[in-house]
């Protein structure tokens, strides 16, 4: 079985939404498989090998983000520890303090991959814990009315973006290199045939790599200011699109690829649906298997057929119709 994903009588490389998936009228379609001899099956292995390799180094670039709450530096023990962390500087008898808006001005322009795990964990963690501590604060204040209780300023920003633009450019120089492959795979033999399967699902997976960085460009198009290797990574996940909507279009294609919900995630950004159901599968398979309540067991034993199900069916339309007319005639006689 295969799922179908075609406009035109084209084949598309980009996933449809699940709705419009299910909606087609061959979305699960019976697919004869391949007849492939054993040296053909050797000949497709050894072909897919370097795709596999690639894509898999590919996915070894790992993109993280650093996350502060800049209003949690602006005291004098907060100024301390983001001199210390960000700025380098550990001389307790002359210390910078700032305001929030010099520490997001300072937080955006620094190069994070310079600052070592450690101090960057440091960072984090004071800050989250002293956003917290304020949220607990003003929640006293405002008697628990959240509506009351300014949200604190947070800042994610990309480690290192220079790993970002490597990864986007190689994904897209891989996805013209498969596009190549196809032209070149156009023979009707068996292998060249499962040779074009392969290749169309490479396609589609870099696509799913690709959309996945979405909700980096995200954050970027955010951002007040950005440096070069920021604006080079923006571009390459933006494309055509402006500045001025850039923000809220790849909200909508992160949304698109995911979807979301209502909760936020760790990474700032709303959760989505499919982080939220694995969370829900893992919870439910960890439950126990319910008894059957008591009260139900003599019922097991009853067996209905077709005609006295569609008795039963009759029942609530005949108790909602009698409803109706006590209604119509209450009103009636109201009036």
């Amino acid at each position: 079985m295969e799922k179908q994903n075609k406009t035109q009588g084209q084949e598309r490389i980009n996933p449809l939404r699940p709705s419009e998936l299910v909606a087609h009228p061959d979305f699960l379609t019976n697919i004869e498989p391949l007849v492939l001899s054993d040296k053909e099956r050797t000949e497709l292995a050894e072909f897919e090998q370097p795709l596999f390799e690639k894509i898999k180094k590919l996915r070894g670039i790992m993109v993280s983000t650093h996350v502060i709450y800049p209003g949690a530096f602006t005291n004098k023990e907060g100024s301390k520890v983001f001199n210390e962390v960000y700025l380098g500087k550990d001389d307790v008898e002359k210390q910078d303090s700032f305001s929030e808006e010099e520490i997001i001005k300072k937080i955006l322009s620094l190069d994070l991959a310079d600052i070592p795990v450690k101090d960057r964990k440091k960072g984090n963690f004071y800050s989250s814990k002293q956003a917290k501590e304020i949220f607990a604060h003003d929640f006293q204040i405002a008697e628990g009315d959240v509506e009351e209780i300014p949200n604190p300023e947070r800042i994610t920003k990309i480690v290192d973006p220079r790993k970002l633009v490597k990864k986007l450019q190689d994904l897209r120089n891989f996805k013209k290199r498969l596009k190549i492959m196809t032209q070149e795979h156009g023979g009707n033999s068996n292998i060249e045939e499962a040779k074009k399967r392969i290749i169309g699902l490479y396609q589609r997976y870099v696509n799913v790599l690709i959309a996945s960085k979405y909700d980096l460009g995200r954050i970027l198009a955010s951002q007040t200011s950005r440096t070069e290797q920021e604006e080079k990574a923006l571009g390459l996940l933006r494309g055509r699109l402006s500045q001025e909507s850039a923000s809220r279009t790849l909200e909508k294609i992160d949304h698109f690829i995911a979807g979301t919900g209502l909760k936020i995630s760790k990474n700032g950004l709303l959760k989505t649906l499919p982080e939220r159901l694995s969370e829900y599968i893992e919870t439910r398979a960890n439950e126990p298997i319910p008894k059957e309540a008591v009260t139900y067991q003599k019922y097991n034993n009853y067996q209905v057929n077709a005609s006295q199900a569609a008795l039963l069916g009759q029942v609530p339309d005949l108790r909602y119709t009698n409803l109706k007319s006590h209604c119509a005639k209450a009103i009636l006689e109201a009036f």
